[in-house]
């Protein structure tokens, strides 16, 4: 019996890898559907041929791709130049402050547009284990503008390095931002980062914003923190 792909991601790695491998096959006739094993044996039948498609069929493992649990047989590469020279400048920043240095083109990250620095900030916050407060300092100081500007994707993802690494120079920032800022997508994350490691901080600013949040928000973190605030 026909069998339902079973997520967005595996359908999407299964076009990608389709896609990479047989050059006519669109995948136009898919869209906005929820397609199943059958419909897929038929697209290639109707496409490549009975002969051509029998031989696409037979290298196609449906098990691995639909039934069983997890990654796909083959996973979509995001990866681009670009992206990759922000990890090795990453992997270069945390190398060079170990010896108390900078990285010999610093500045070139002050060019990155948004999405790169967007990009910078969590491949640090996924190395976090590799390196302590010294070199957000190091950070603060080489690109201060950019961490105080006004993108509230970028100083999401900074101040919860700086609340991760107690870097105490960050939060009169993280102060202000908690405080003029209420989508719940950019606030609930610092309070969670900042239960864990100063709870008195958090119960503090979140007493002094309740007025200002949402009620749905200010539920959201007492349910988080853990407690009642007074109206």
């Amino acid at each position: 019996s026909a069998k339902v792909c079973n997520s967005c991601a595996q359908g999407y790695s299964f076009f990608f890898s389709s896609r990479r491998r047989h050059t006519r096959c669109s995948g136009v006739s898919w869209a906005r559907r929820c397609v199943q094993e059958t419909d897929l044996r038929q697209y290639f039948h109707d496409h490549f041929g009975q002969i051509e498609a029998d031989v696409i069929l037979k290298n196609i493992d449906f098990d691995a791709w639909i039934r069983r649990p997890g990654y796909p047989p083959v996973r979509a590469n995001f990866t681009t130049p670009k992206s990759q020279e922000v990890t090795q400048f990453v992997e270069q920043y945390i190398e060079f402050n170990k010896q108390d240095k900078n990285p010999s083109q610093f500045k070139k990250f002050n060019k990155y547009e948004t999405y790169l620095k967007v990009w910078f900030l969590e491949e640090l916050l996924d190395r976090e284990h590799l390196f302590d407060a010294s070199l957000l300092e190091r950070l603060h100081r080489n690109h201060k503008d950019t961490f105080n500007g006004e993108n509230a994707e970028i100083k999401l993802r900074w101040l919860k390095l700086a609340i991760k690494k107690n870097y105490e120079e960050a939060f009169p920032l993280l102060k202000e931002f908690l405080g003029i800022t209420g989508r719940l997508k950019y606030i609930k994350p610092l309070y969670n980062e900042l239960k864990k490691v100063n709870i008195g901080l958090a119960l503090k600013l979140l007493k002094e914003n309740q007025n200002f949040y949402h009620p749905i928000l200010n539920e959201q973190l007492k349910k988080l923190l853990g407690v009642e605030l007074p109206q």
